[in-house]
């Protein structure tokens, strides 16, 4: 199955706590519940294999799991999202928010800035 695993390599730290359940939806990654659910930018370096999301440092995430780190939200729009990443990450971002009805993105920060952990409650 090919998954829409935004990455971003950015060098600015963003400083909002970005927390969530991790869902895949129609080939998209999304963080929370729907109506309030938002398109997935992970740090540049992450990789998916099946239902397992292994992060830069070598942390793995599943499906379903709530998670919690630093980042920030935009909105799902190429104007917004342009400095965030790439332009076919920013594509693959606003098509999976168009298709999911995702109308924010969630950003984790790259590594340097804190981690990326299991929400323990």
């Amino acid at each position: 199955m090919f998954t829409r695993l935004g990455v971003t390599g950015g060098h600015e730290g963003l400083q909002a706590l970005v927390r969530g359940t991790v869902q895949l939806v129609d080939g998209c990654f999304l963080l929370g519940e729907s109506p309030n659910r938002e398109v997935i930018i992970w740090p540049h370096g992450t990789h998916v294999t099946g239902n397992k999301i292994t992060l830069p440092d070598g942390a793995t995430l599943t499906i379903g799991d709530t998670v919690q780190g630093g980042g920030g939200h935009h909105q799902a729009d190429y104007q917004d999202l342009r400095l965030t990443s790439d332009s076919p990450t920013v594509h693959r971002v606003v098509s999976c928010s168009r298709r999911t009805n995702a109308r924010s993105v969630a950003v984790f920060n790259s590594y340097s800035y804190g981690p990326i952990r299991r929400d323990k409650g």
